[in-house]
């Protein structure tokens, strides 16, 4: 495992590696993440990954309109 990162907003931010894959961008190709654009606008793979995803209905993207998690917690907290 390999981790990289630095401080955003006074915490400390990375991504996961693992065999060479980039945990985050496997959670949103197989539709089990979001792809954050406000936090990750530069990140152009997560949003072709996301936007395959979701043309795959894979994971989470199988429900018409799945609530993402700021906005659950916009509602509920």
């Amino acid at each position: 495992m390999r981790l990289t990162g630095d401080v955003t907003y006074s915490r400390e931010v990375g991504e996961v590696f693992y065999k060479g894959l980039s945990a985050s961008k496997e959670l949103v190709r197989r539709g089990l993440a979001w792809w954050n654009s406000k936090y990750a606008a530069d990140d152009l793979d997560l949003k072709r990954l996301e936007k395959a995803a979701r043309k795959q209905k894979y994971g989470l993207w199988v429900e018409a309109n799945p609530t993402p998690p700021w906005e659950w917690r916009r509602r509920y907290q």
